[in-house]
């Protein structure tokens, strides 16, 4: 007999889905909760006591500058998930709940990552495009720490983190007075990056795992077909965040080109 959609099947709980990942990781998840505040904080006062330029900066250009040292360090500490996905395909194979072991720290510390960003994003009534990224991003990864999917989910968690790093370095420079030809050699790599990394890859890459969840769903063998359901909702509402923020960075090279006029790339903001 076929299990109806949305059941819980394999033995699993819903405590299984929704605690188990908080239970198991619970140490890291508050150590990363913890450091992303710290750099965050850090940098701010750390920069107010050293930078003229940083000091005359808006009080709220200064927090969004620290909001970018935040996410400048997610770029290094995720950089160890981008090498892990080359290797998750040949030890983990078709197995979608298989633990993949060197990953499960670098997942849990993306998801105190993105817990932060909710925080934030909703207490400097940032825009709805990056609330919706924030919530989309630490649900979707939550639920993916039951475990489920770590053979595609280093690919976002790193990759996609490591490339963001670019424009943050850039924004961060062009706010203070730093030097251009790195602020602009930044943006260059950025942009590349993100059309190759987020664009292209994201894209091979989210069709690829939409399909092994939909036939684990279709053969019955999902977790969870709830799970399964709103994890490809929010994956694909991510990427469709990542083609309207290309259409941004295409606007910003079109700018660096002179061929149209300056708009900011990739800023954090309400509208």
């Amino acid at each position: 007999m076929i299990a109806p959609f949305s059941a819980l099947r394999q033995n699993v709980t819903w405590y299984d889905i929704l605690a188990g990942p908080l239970l198991r990781d619970w140490q890291v998840l508050a150590a990363g909760l913890i450091f992303w505040f710290a750099v965050q904080y850090g940098s701010y006062y750390a920069m107010m006591r050293c930078s003229g330029p940083f000091r005359r900066l808006p009080e709220k250009e200064r927090w969004a500058w620290s909001h970018r040292a935040v996410a400048v360090a997610n770029g290094l500490v995720c950089s160890p998930s981008a090498y892990l996905w080359w290797f998750a395909a040949d030890t983990l194979g078709d197995d979608l709940y298989k633990m993949y072991e060197p990953y499960r720290i670098p997942h849990a510390l993306i998801v105190s990552y993105f817990f932060w960003d909710c925080l934030v994003c909703f207490a400097g009534g940032w825009s709805w495009l990056f609330k919706c990224h924030a919530i989309c991003s630490f649900t979707g990864t939550y639920m993916l720490a039951f475990p489920c999917s770590h053979r595609y989910v280093p690919y976002f968690t790193g990759c996609f983190e490591l490339s963001n790093a670019f424009i943050h370095v850039a924004e961060m420079i062009d706010a203070v007075g730093g030097p251009q030809t790195v602020s602009a050699v930044s943006k260059a790599i950025f942009a590349v990056l993100f059309f190759l990394i987020r664009v292209l890859g994201g894209t091979v890459i989210v069709i690829a795992w939409t399909n092994a969840m939909v036939s684990a769903m279709y053969h019955r063998t999902a977790h969870s077909d709830i799970c399964g359901a709103i994890m490809i909702i929010e994956v694909w509402l991510v990427m469709g965040l990542q083609y309207a923020w290309f259409g941004e960075v295409l606007r910003g090279v079109k700018e660096a080109l002179g061929i149209s006029s300056p708009k900011p790339i990739h800023e954090k903001r309400s509208q």
